[in-house]
């Protein structure tokens, strides 16, 4: 069997994802806020519900004991309406649970990928400190520049400029290589 190429990690996430990251995460916990206020209003309206098919169960009750059938069926019909009143609430606070749970979920994998991608980034800035310390302790100690007397020809200072600047573009051209 052909060996797996090694995988590369991701590169860091960029300041902008990681803000995107953060939009998403308020977002998403904006709308788990509105999700639990709809969820409360329907568990409300449950047991108001359930409430008055009590009532309207105790009120049959009563019209049985009186034996009118006139009250005993518009008791009836009105319990009947009610239970599915409840029934239709009770499934729409059970709808309004589950879509506050999944935007919980929803919210805290947001969490999450914020938390792995500032993790991230902190790592890559890190590692790149750690570079720009190696490449500094591995870089020659700078020569202190001596001063020039003005009494020197002018042909020795034109070399000397010309040294230093090729020599201070050869330390930049490393300094950037290593650096990228």
């Amino acid at each position: 069997a052909p060996a797996a190429a090694p995988t590369t990690p991701p590169p860091p996430p960029t300041r902008a994802q990681i803000e995107a990251d953060r939009a998403k995460v308020e977002a998403d916990r904006k709308k788990l806020e509105a999700d639990r206020a709809k969820q409360a209003a329907s568990e409300a309206e449950l047991k108001r519900e359930r409430d008055a098919l009590a009532k309207d169960r105790k009120a049959l009750e009563d019209a049985r004991k009186s034996g009118d059938a006139a009250r005993i069926k518009a008791a009836e019909d009105k319990v009947n309406a009610q239970r599915q009143e409840v029934s239709k609430d009770r499934k729409q606070a059970e709808a309004d649970r589950k879509q506050t749970q999944a935007n919980r979920e929803q919210t805290q994998k947001s969490q999450a990928q914020l938390r792995e991608d500032e993790r991230r980034r902190q790592e890559a800035r890190q590692a790149r400190e750690r570079e720009r310390q190696k490449t500094q302790a591995a870089a020659p100690a700078p020569v202190p520049a001596q001063p020039q007397s003005q009494s020197q020809g002018g042909g020795n200072d034109a070399r000397r400029s010309e040294e230093h600047t090729s020599e201070l573009q050869s330390h930049s051209f490393i300094s950037y290589a290593v650096f990228c």
